[in-house]
Parts: C-alpha cells; structure tokens; sequence
C-alpha cells in the first residue's frame, strides 16, 4: 500500500500506530530525470495494489497542499479514506504555502490531474490526486541521514528496507538499494520484478515458526535481509552500483564547482546558519572572503536543479572548516542542526568553529542538550561583533 508522507515525524508516527514488520521508504524526486523516479510516478497505482499489506512510504508526496491536514494516521488512514480523500483532491492555501516550493507540475503523465491551483503528480484510485514538494523531500532525507549513521544519498532512486522491532524503525539495520541502478542495468533483473518480489519477501518472513519471541524476531529479519540482498545482487552486480554511485557523486562535486568557481579540493569554509539571519551569514562571509578565503554558503553554492539533499552532504563531506553561525534562530533549526550532525561524524578532518551572535550565550548552549552533546569539545567559541570589530581576533577565528 502506497502512503504519501511529509515527514519523519509522521513517518514514526505511522509505524507506532500499525502492527507492521516491515517497511519500504522509496526517495523518488518528482522533479528529477531518474528513469526509475519515471517508472515510481508511472506505476505507482500498480505498486499500490500489489503491495497490498506491504506499506510503501513516499517522503514529499501528500494529498492535500494545506500542510495542517493529514499529520496524524488515524486521520487519513483508515477505513474511510476512500470517501474522505473526495474533500482533499484540489489544492487550498497555494499563497500561503508557495514559500515552500509548492511549483505546479507540469510532466506528461497519463495520471496528472489538472485543478484550479496546479497539477497533481499521480493520479491514484485509492488515494486520488497526489503532489510533490521537494522541500518536505529533502527535509526529510536530512532527518533520515541523522537517523542512519554513513548515509549519502547518491541522487538516484532509492528504496529503503527497514525493519521495524516493536513499532520502531531500526535504522541501522535497514538497506539502501539504488533503483536507478536496477532499472539501468541490463544483465538483471527488471525493476518491477525486484518490486514484486520483494514485496514477497517481506510477506513470508512473516511467516517463520519459533518459540521464543525474539529468536522468531531475528530470524525473521535475518532471512528476509538476506533475501532481499540476494534479490538486489541479482539485479545489479556490486561493482556496477559502486561505480554508478561514484560518477554521480562525481558529476555532482562538477556542478558544485561550476556553481561556485573555484575547487572543492581545496581548502574552504562552509558556513551554517539560519535563514532568519541570513544578512549577518553574508557579512561573515564578505569578511572571510576579504583575508582570501574560500566560502560556501547555501544557496549561493547550490547548482541550479540539485537537491539540498544533495549538495549539502557532499559539500559537508569534502569541507576542512565548518563555521556555525549560532543564534536562537539557529539554535532551534533542525536544517542547522542536520549540518552539525554531519561536520562532527567527519571526526579530525573538519575543525568545526561557532560564532556567537544575536544575544546567543555559551550557557544558552549548556542549556540546549542536543547542542552541548556536539559542542562541548569545541574549546573556542567567538562573538560575532567581537571579531567583526577586532582584526586580531578575526584572524584568530580564521585560522585557530
């Protein structure tokens, strides 16, 4: 069963309220040139029937444009949805919500739905018309890479396996299996097969006889990960997706570099802060840029048509210095918190670096938990007017 999905949140939520064993989470940006994201969007009312009880979660796809509706499961999933989604099938609050990206779609499908406000991206007998908002898309990537350790999404269609142990999802435990590179590969399997079949595994590992509780919990996820990495090493050798996953990366470390002129090899600072305070982010910037050093800064360095999602880890991977901006707006942004998250898991090979500004304190820090849990090795700490109004001690952030 397909279920649209705005968030990590929503997502947790849903796997607390059913008694499931399994899910699938397929990344598939309604505004890439993926031809598996083709084949997602195309069939998705196929994929739908034939999951039947198999869950099938699609981040940045809802029913409605009104933000507010739909958080909860109980609300939109359930026994009623079938009449309840006639009072959802046109788009409300387009003014209100375009600030989020929410861009009518315009692909040619024989599913695309035609309101007052826009198009719908799939046209589902179940669901009715669905759209696609790539911010709540790269939102939730963002919350998905914190969530499992070492992932980099490669920009290709990706289904996710994940085991759920007790209405909780095991992120560590789940698979990443790269779509593009089944549908790309000739020798394989066919991507609708792999699809088929999966969602048959996940069926019958249901099914395994043990006495003991968690044996049977085990061995159920032990066999049906097995099986589904069997599956997927049919339908794509190892080696085709390595190098696959490299040239994308690749191509996309070309784009950046196109985008902000100079290398990403050499060495530069990327700077983190809140969109509330992006006026003081600039300065800093301008000032840094001044002493000769190389800056990236979001959006500035992000290339026309790449995700966030995209972009930001692959930069964040490649930065020696990580500047947070820290203010009570950054402070509270999860998209800030996201880039911490990532700049400390680089160990050694990036000196991260925070600027206290607007009022923001070291006990203001202390106070914060998530935020002492990452700074509280980070010794020096600097006072955004401070070093704007002392040279000595600009040049002592810089290069401390």
């Amino acid at each position: 069963m397909g279920c649209p999905i705005r968030s990590l949140k929503q997502f947790e939520s849903e796997l607390a309220y059913y008694n499931k064993n399994w899910a699938v989470i397929i990344f598939a940006n309604a505004y890439s040139d993926s031809r598996a994201v083709d084949f997602v969007i195309r069939d998705f009312h196929i994929m739908d029937r034939i999951s039947d009880d198999v869950n099938f979660y699609m981040p940045g796809y809802c029913l409605s444009w009104d933000r507010s509706r739909f958080d909860e499961p109980s609300t939109w999933m359930n026994n009623e949805l079938n009449e309840a989604h006639k009072d959802y099938h046109c788009a409300i609050n387009y003014e209100q919500t375009f600030s989020n990206r929410w861009i009518p779609f315009t692909r040619k499908y024989k599913q695309k739905r035609s309101t007052d406000k826009g198009y719908s991206i799939i046209e589902s007998p179940r669901l009715g018309p669905i759209y696609f908002s790539d911010a709540d898309f790269a939102d939730f990537i963002m919350e998905f890479t914190r969530q499992k350790k070492g992932y980099i999404r490669s920009g290709a269609c990706e289904l996710i396996l994940l085991p759920i142990v007790e209405r909780k999802a095991d992120y560590l435990a789940s698979r990443v299996y790269d779509m593009d590179a089944i549908i790309d590969c000739p020798s394989g399997n066919s991507l609708d097969y792999f699809l088929h079949q999966l969602f048959q595994i996940m069926r019958n590992g249901s099914t395994l006889n043990d006495t003991n509780l968690w044996s049977r919990l085990f061995n159920r996820s032990a066999d049906v990960l097995m099986k589904a990495d069997r599956l997927y090493n049919e339908s794509v050798s190892s080696h085709f997706a390595d190098e696959k996953y490299e040239i994308v990366i690749r191509q996309v470390v070309l784009d950046i570099e196109r985008c902000i002129h100079w290398s990403l090899q050499e060495e530069f600072y990327f700077i983190s802060y809140s969109s509330r305070n992006v006026m003081l982010a600039e300065n800093l910037k301008l000032e840094m840029q001044d002493m000769g050093k190389k800056v990236w800064i979001a959006p500035d360095g992000i290339p026309q048509g790449r995700e966030y999602s995209l972009v930001i880890p692959t930069t964040l991977k490649l930065a020696k210095n990580f500047v947070l901006l820290l203010t009570p707006d950054s402070a509270h942004s999860h998209w800030v918190k996201r880039e911490l998250d990532i700049a400390i898991s680089n160990g050694p090979s990036t000196r991260v670096k925070v600027v206290l500004a607007e009022g923001y304190t070291i006990n203001d820090i202390r106070h914060d938990n998530e935020l002492y849990f990452y700074l509280n090795r980070v010794q020096i700490r600097y006072e955004y007017t401070e070093i704007m109004e002392d040279p000595s001690k600009f040049s002592a952030f810089i290069e401390g």
